[in-house]
């Protein structure tokens, strides 16, 4: 899963910045080779556009390739061997710029992240956020917000959760059960828990929330203003 993910990271945007520049010529657009590919988030999930095959024992890439047609009729054969060269060839020069320390902070990223749903599980806790988070985003981009101030847990909440490198991660632990989320305007109520609803991914290395984690079949309920929730389990 995280090795999908960052191949999914690392090609999706060379392979769009080729397609911007099949795209900026001056030939009509179904005379245009064309490239599509699943654009990565911060979710480090099963995803379509890139996946292990176990049997052959290889990552598929998956992109939508369109041809470039000769007056929008037939095949423009040349053109579109030439194009698929240069994909293979982005591919190709992509692969070679990867870091082999970069991909182990992915993997060894997700190894913890499946270590702490494991004490969660055994400990009864349905969240778990890490002192030190960057809960906000940058307006709707998804990224964690530059100038943001770090999590911290209250005392009363601190969860300590060791990890089998020896490692010990700290932050707040949310018990099953009732609990509240209380505080002035723009005091951050809001922030956590949409930190809390996405926590059922697992997220990226440098998203901010990578340890931010919450029960798997968690559900959001949201209630219209001046009206009340009753009569739910």
């Amino acid at each position: 899963v995280p090795l999908e993910n960052y191949l999914l990271y690392r090609l999706s945007p060379a392979i769009r910045e080729l397609e911007a520049a099949y795209q900026n010529d001056k030939k009509n657009t179904r005379e245009k080779a064309s490239f599509a590919i699943q654009s990565p988030d911060g979710c480090m999930e099963k995803k379509s556009g890139c996946r292990y095959d176990q049997a052959r024992q290889c990552f598929v890439l998956c992109v939508h390739f369109t041809v470039p047609l000769v007056n929008a009729m037939s095949v423009n054969g040349k053109a579109a061997i030439r194009a698929m060269k240069d994909l293979l060839d982005c591919i190709e020069t992509e692969l070679r710029r990867m870091d082999t320390e970069e991909i182990q902070l992915w993997m060894t990223t997700y190894k913890k992240q499946r270590e702490i749903r494991k004490f969660m599980e055994e400990s009864g806790l349905c969240a778990f956020i890490a002192d030190g988070s960057i809960l906000p985003r940058e307006g709707d981009t998804g990224s964690p917000l530059e100038s943001a101030i770090p999590f911290m847990s209250p005392i009363e909440l601190r969860t300590e959760i060791p990890l089998a490198s020896g490692e010990k991660i700290i932050g707040m632990g949310i018990r099953k059960g009732i609990t509240v989320i209380t505080g002035g305007g723009y005091s951050g109520k809001s922030t956590l828990l949409d930190a809390i609803e996405q926590g059922i991914y697992h997220h990226i290395p440098g998203d901010g929330r990578e340890y931010v984690l919450t029960d798997r079949e968690a559900l959001k309920v949201d209630a219209e203003d001046g009206r009340i929730v009753e009569s739910v389990n």
